[in-house]
């Protein structure tokens, strides 16, 4: 898989809206909606790409750059192989990454940005709301902890 995806970016703090605006995307046809949170928390433990996103994860550190993004194509692939993302004829919504410049950097050799959507909410609280609430809602324990509140913060990590 060497050609560059035409893509379209979401971007935002966490709680705003992004898996959400890339479900209704993905419900229209052509499109294909790649959310890098759904891809970790799928991920099998016991596979090789599970043990290294755990062997970060479980001691609460980032999963590096170079890591992520080889968890992340190694999907794209499997939903390619599967005849559910059709590179040349769809369009891929990434949700969740870039979330770094180096990450960036690293997926510029599998995708043409064609558009960057960047999602803003005026009231803060809401984003932890929405969070607490999704966490219940869809038993995820990445939103629950405090410390993922703390992801939007800082207005440049909200905006990364």
């Amino acid at each position: 898989m060497s050609e560059h995806f035409q893509t379209i970016l979401l971007f935002g703090p966490p709680g705003v809206g992004k898996g959400t605006q890339g479900k209704i995307l993905a419900r229209i046809p052509g499109f294909f909606h790649s959310s890098t949170g759904d891809i970790f928390r799928n991920l099998d433990a016991h596979s090789e790409m599970g043990k290294l996103f755990f062997e970060y994860s479980t001691k609460g550190e980032l999963v590096p750059d170079d890591v992520t993004i080889r968890i992340w194509h190694q999907n794209i692939y499997a939903n390619t192989i599967l005849g559910l993302f059709k590179p040349h004829a769809d369009l891929l919504v990434l949700d969740g990454l870039p979330r770094s410049v180096n990450q960036a950097k690293l997926l510029y050799r599998y995708c043409n940005v064609l558009r960057v959507i960047h999602l803003v909410t005026r009231d803060r609280e809401s984003l932890f709301d929405r969070m607490r609430m999704r966490a219940l809602k869809e038993n995820r324990g990445d939103d629950a902890k405090p410390a993922a509140g703390s992801r939007c913060t800082s207005e440049r990590r909200c905006r990364s």
